[in-house]
């Protein structure tokens, strides 16, 4: 079974690769400690994580859309959200970036329309003050 998933894996990487207008499928191959990897990318499926016991998350997620375009990517820590992420609309335009401590939004987070304009930015670093909220 797993030489045929190979075989299929390999067929699948040689055939986007010979066609350039095919969004760039880029599957996760590690996962930190003990977690292992669960899913599949496209075409066999549309998302894959790195999981310890009991489907906890820990390292990266990654899911892609119907299209092959890339959907999400985020990292996660003993089964919280911990570090970068990034989301992509359907067309491949990024959609949204920030990070996260300890399931807490850090950091600057940005935020884009489908054509690629900035919309919003917003930096949960800045701690407001009393002078802040009074000003």
């Amino acid at each position: 079974m797993h030489a045929g998933m190979f075989l299929i894996t390999t067929i699948w990487l040689a055939l986007l690769i010979a066609c350039d207008n095919k969004p760039e499928i880029a599957p996760l191959t590690d996962c930190p400690g003990r977690a292992r990897l669960v899913g599949a990318f496209p075409p066999l499926g549309y998302g894959q994580r790195c999981e310890k016991s009991k489907g906890s998350r820990h390292g990266p997620s990654r899911f892609w859309h119907k299209n092959g375009q890339r959907s999400a990517d985020t990292e996660w820590w003993d089964g919280r959200k911990h570090g970068k992420f990034t989301l992509w609309y359907p067309n491949g335009q990024k959609r949204a970036e920030g990070q996260h401590d300890r399931m807490e939004p850090a950091g600057i987070w940005k935020y884009w329309d489908e054509k690629g304009e900035l919309v919003q930015q917003k930096d949960f670093d800045k701690v407001a003050t009393p002078s802040d909220e009074s000003s």
